[in-house]
């Protein structure tokens, strides 16, 4: 069977409108990372990247806590040294769900309309070493951070 196959299966039974394909939704997501809270940066680097085959593709800091940001192709995962007392060893934990979209004046016109259903902006932040690349967090109704952002190529 086809992988074409596979995905007429999984979605037999349901149509794919023009929103849900995302025409008519506020943010169109082009891609997705995770960011994981670790209590030791370089062994997780190490786990990662030696067990999946990630790359470091760069490093810096979120909230004063120290971060390396691994990619393979589309994949992108973030660690985030915690060494904060609520952190339960054994038990990681998602720090945000990141989504990327096309441009800075996307991200821009995402913060506008979140703004006026009421959603507030935790935070803003903009790449000085990289100008152009700017992101944006706010909660979901659980509470989880969720972070829109668009990044040049590099």
């Amino acid at each position: 069977m086809s992988s074409e196959e596979d995905v007429d299966i999984l979605f037999k039974g349901f149509s794919l409108t023009d929103d849900v394909a995302g025409k008519n939704s506020m943010i169109n997501p082009i891609g997705i990372h995770i960011a994981l809270r670790v209590r030791d940066l370089e062994r997780a680097v190490d786990f990662y990247t030696s067990l999946f085959g990630l790359r470091v593709r760069g490093r810096g800091s979120s909230d004063d806590s120290p971060l390396v940001l691994l990619e393979r192709g589309a994949l992108r995962l973030a660690l985030i040294e915690s060494k904060t007392p609520e952190w339960e060893a054994g038990r990681g934990g998602l720090h945000h769900l990141g989504f990327l979209v096309g441009s800075t004046e996307e991200v821009i016109a995402i913060e506008a309309a979140l703004r006026r259903r009421g959603i507030s902006i935790s935070r803003q932040a903009v790449n000085p070493r990289h100008p152009g690349e700017r992101s944006i967090y706010f909660h979901d109704p659980d509470g989880h951070l969720i972070e829109v952002y668009y990044e040049a190529a590099r």
